[in-house]
C-alpha cells in the first residue's frame, strides 16, 4: 500500500478535469494528492482553504504542470462627504477696554514743537529746587490762563518724522496744581494738590487732558495710512499693550483699526555673495527690498492733526519705528 500510495503522488503526467472547481474550497485533480505540491508552489497563498467572496481562483499550467492562485479582490470604499457646510456669520468686534489705556493718555501727551504758550515753574520763596505736594511755587501761567487746574510736565523725549526732522516733544506728567493767586496775565501763585514725582525748578504747566472713557466705534481702515514714529516712552522697540505715535497726512478717526507692516532689511545679491545691507556702513549700499509683512494691529485712541496715539492690540514680533500701518 505504501509503494502504491508513493508511485500516485509522483505522476508522470497531470490533467486539470474540465469540472475541477466544484467548491471553492478545494481544488481538485485527477491526481489528488499533488495538492500539497500546489500549496507549496504557491507561497503567496497562506491557506488555500480560506477562500472569501469577490476573490478568483486561476489554474493554469507552469512548465507543463498545474498551479492556482488566488486573486484577491480589492476592497473598495465609497466616500461622501458627512460634514455641514454653513456660511460663517460676521461678528461685530467688541468694544474697547478704555481703562487699558485711560490712566496714561490723560497724563502724558505730545506736543508740536511749534506750540507755543506753555508755562512754568519758576521757584519758591525759600529758593529750593525741588517741590513737593502741598507747596506753594511761584509760576508762569500758560497764556491766556486765570484760574484753573494745570498739569505740570517734564519733555521725556523727541519725536522725529520719518524723513528725520523733529517733529514733536512727548511730556510726562508729573503733578497736578490749581492756581492760588494771580499776580498779572502772565504770573501767579499755584498750589500742589497732587504728585507723581518731584517737581523741578522749569517744569512746563499745561491745561489739564481730559480725554473721556467713552466706548470706541471700531472700524477698519481703507485708504488710511501712516507710519509709527515712536511711543509714549522713549523706546525704540513696542509690544503688545503700548501706545505708539503714528504720524499722517490725513486726519485719522478714532477706533480706527489698523495694520502695522514691516520689511527686513534690504539684500545684496551678486555672483559672489548674499549679504544684508548695513545703512550704517558705506561700505555696502543699495540693495533689494524685502516685501512688508503683517507683524500686529493698532486702533487709533486719540487723534491730533498729523499725530496719533495707537494702541497695539496684537503684536506678532517687535515693533519698531518705522513700522507702516494701513489696511489690517
Amino acid at each position: 500500500m505504501a509503494f502504491n500510495l508513493a508511485a500516485q503522488v509522483r505522476p508522470t503526467k497531470v490533467t486539470i478535469r474540465s469540472d475541477a472547481l466544484w467548491d471553492i474550497s478545494e481544488l481538485f485533480l485527477n491526481e489528488p494528492w499533488f495538492w500539497s505540491r500546489l500549496w507549496r508552489d504557491n507561497p503567496d497563498i497562506i491557506n488555500p482553504h480560506l477562500i472569501y467572496p469577490g476573490n478568483s481562483i486561476r489554474i493554469r499550467y507552469v512548465d507543463g504542470e498545474p498551479q492556482f492562485q488566488i486573486l484577491r479582490a480589492k476592497p473598495s470604499l465609497t466616500l461622501s462627504p458627512k460634514g455641514k457646510r454653513t456660511v460663517k456669520m460676521p461678528e461685530p468686534i467688541r468694544n474697547f477696554d478704555w481703562q487699558k489705556v485711560l490712566a496714561q493718555l490723560n497724563q502724558d501727551r505730545v506736543l508740536n514743537l511749534s506750540e507755543r504758550g506753555h508755562g512754568r515753574i519758576l521757584g519758591n520763596q525759600n529758593g529750593s529746587l525741588l517741590f513737593a505736594k502741598h507747596d506753594t511755587l511761584f509760576a508762569q501761567l500758560p497764556q491766556n490762563w486765570s484760574v484753573g487746574q494745570l498739569h505740570a510736565v517734564r519733555e521725556s523725549h523727541i519725536l522725529y518724522s520719518i524723513d528725520g526732522k523733529p517733529l514733536a516733544t512727548v511730556a510726562h506728567h508729573i503733578a497736578d496744581v490749581e492756581v492760588a493767586e494771580l499776580h498779572n496775565e502772565q504770573r501767579g501763585l499755584v498750589r500742589v494738590f497732587e504728585q507723581n514725582k518731584e517737581i523741578m525748578q522749569g517744569d512746563w504747566l499745561l491745561p489739564s487732558q481730559t480725554i473721556l472713557p467713552e466706548d470706541l466705534f471700531l472700524h477698519a481702515a481703507q485708504e488710511e495710512v501712516g507710519v509709527v514714529i515712536g511711543g509714549l516712552e522713549p523706546r525704540e522697540i513696542f509690544a503688545q499693550g503700548d501706545i505708539v505715535i503714528v504720524q499722517h497726512a490725513e486726519p485719522l478717526s478714532v477706533g480706527l483699526i489698523m495694520g502695522l507692516y514691516q520689511a527686513g532689511p534690504d539684500i545684496q545679491h551678486t555672483v559672489q555673495r548674499t549679504i544684508y545691507v548695513d545703512e550704517s556702513s558705506w561700505l555696502v549700499r543699495g540693495g533689494m527690498p524685502q516685501p512688508d509683512l503683517k507683524v500686529g494691529e493698532v486702533v487709533i485712541v486719540h487723534s491730533q492733526a498729523n499725530l496719533s496715539y495707537g494702541y497695539v492690540l496684537n503684536a506678532q514680533s517687535a515693533i519698531s519705528i518705522g513700522v507702516l500701518s494701513g489696511r489690517p
